[in-house]
């Protein structure tokens, strides 16, 4: 990769496109939609609201590393791959890093 573009791209934010936070959204909806119906049963917890969506979300950012690692890994993510660049493939995070912080976030 570009050593230019590696440089200009802080750790914070190469975790940040490693999370894939358009995805996220897939994470929220259903907590918010249990969370609506809880409300209208009268059967509403904020903590157990929190704890569902603070779940989801690390499920959903552990799947995302997950898939960015073993699509490197055979290949399947290279510099030339279209779309949203992925962090492995550009340098950014390294594989060492990465399985380390799925552990962490499935841990």
């Amino acid at each position: 990769m570009n050593d230019i573009l590696k440089n200009n791209v802080s750790k914070f934010k190469s975790w940040l496109l490693a999370s894939r936070p358009k995805t996220l959204l897939a994470a929220v909806v259903p907590v918010m939609v249990g969370s609506a119906l809880a409300i209208s049963m009268k059967k509403f917890f904020l903590s157990y609201s929190i704890v569902a969506l603070l779940c989801s979300i690390l499920i959903q950012v552990g799947t995302n590393f997950t898939n960015d690692l073993y699509d490197y890994l055979k290949g399947s993510d290279t510099v030339k791959r279209k779309g949203p660049r992925r962090v492995l493939a550009s340098g950014l995070i390294t594989v060492k890093a990465m399985k380390i912080a799925i552990v962490l976030v499935f841990g």
